[in-house]
């Protein structure tokens, strides 16, 4: 079994011992280039456990039939060490308990925080959103309404008097009469640019 077992990753029972099932799984790896299959033994409880990792002594049948009463030996072991653990656990529970239970000290001035930002972002929203007509009219009752920007080409800029005439009177610059298009990097890469459809 050892040599021949194929489980495809799924462990496989092959046994029994004092009760607990033994059990194979076979996984493949790569050793120095070339994939082998590697069978390990496990015996199975709560835990797998398992002797010399699962793998057989494949020279000494009297040590491979042992290796799973070793790894069943090891079972009271690993309870202690578990159990060592649990007690440190359950050492620091009263501490974590506390900490868990406390009342953060700035838990007020972050529900207030909240409280204005959500009132900001109403107020934002209600700048950006367009008015409804109902709310337009109300508004504009008795007032006439008043344009929010005036014609950019019929405004006169205000300059001072010694700056170039190009500036003041932009009809006689070129480039007030023409527009320019470009963009940067056009030509920059001869080998980048797209030759066409081929």
């Amino acid at each position: 079994i050892a040599k021949n077992a194929t489980t495809g990753g799924l462990y496989t029972q092959v046994g029994e011992l004092y009760g607990f099932p033994i059990k194979v799984v076979s996984e493949r790896i790569l050793k120095e280039g070339l994939e082998f299959t590697d069978n390990r033994f496990v015996v199975e409880g709560n835990y797998k456990y398992t002797y010399n990792n699962g793998h057989l002594a494949m020279a000494d049948p009297l040590a491979a039939a042992r290796n799973f009463l070793n790894a069943m030996e090891r079972i009271p072991s690993i309870i202690d060490q578990y159990k060592a653990k649990n007690e440190v656990l359950e050492m620091e529970i009263p501490q974590l308990q506390e900490i868990a239970g406390k009342v953060w000290k700035k838990e007020d001035e972050l529900k207030q925080l909240k409280s204005e930002l959500a009132a900001l972002d109403r107020k934002i929203q209600l700048e950006l959103a367009p008015p409804t007509p109902e709310v337009a009219e109300k508004e504009n009752e008795g007032q006439q309404l008043k344009p929010e920007a005036e014609d950019v080409r019929n405004r006169q800029a205000q300059y001072p008097e010694n700056a170039p005439p190009q500036i003041r009177s932009p009809a006689d610059s070129i480039v007030a009469n023409h527009v320019i298009i470009g963009r940067p990097g056009l030509y920059a890469k001869e080998e980048t640019r797209s030759k066409g459809l081929k």
